[in-house]
């Protein structure tokens, strides 16, 4: 029921007088609804080439954040880290990676130099 927020329009009238063809004295209002469930039959599907559990990339990082540190002149990363295989288990390291050129990193990685590589066992 979208946390109470789903209505249905209710049509209220108010004296019966009607054409054949217009509610001339109708009101539309909203209907709250409780809980429901849909359910949709489809046409069934295969999926070939499944990855093996362990094939999959990391979910992407979405929260990154940098903040220079004023007293050192040294940047601080901070993120929620992703699944080693897309959002399941723990990475087991991480790799900085920088760029002059946006585009490198996703046309030609080899481009793009490492500014550093750690483990992740914190």
């Amino acid at each position: 029921d979208n946390h109470g927020k789903a209505f249905a329009p209710l049509k209220v009238y108010g004296e019966p007088t009607r054409s054949c063809c217009l509610d001339i004295d109708a009101k539309i209002s909203n209907q709250k609804l409780g809980s429901f469930t849909r359910l949709m039959m489809g046409n069934s599907f295969r999926v070939h080439n499944v990855l093996n559990a362990g094939d999959y990339p990391p979910a992407r990082i979405l929260d990154l954040s940098v903040k220079r540190l004023a007293k050192s002149d040294e940047l601080e990363f901070t993120w929620t880290s992703p699944g080693d295989d897309f959002d399941i288990g723990k990475p087991t390291s991480y790799q900085l990676f920088f760029s002059k050129n946006a585009k490198a990193f996703y046309t030609d990685i080899k481009r793009v130099d490492v500014l550093e590589s750690f483990s992740a066992s914190k």
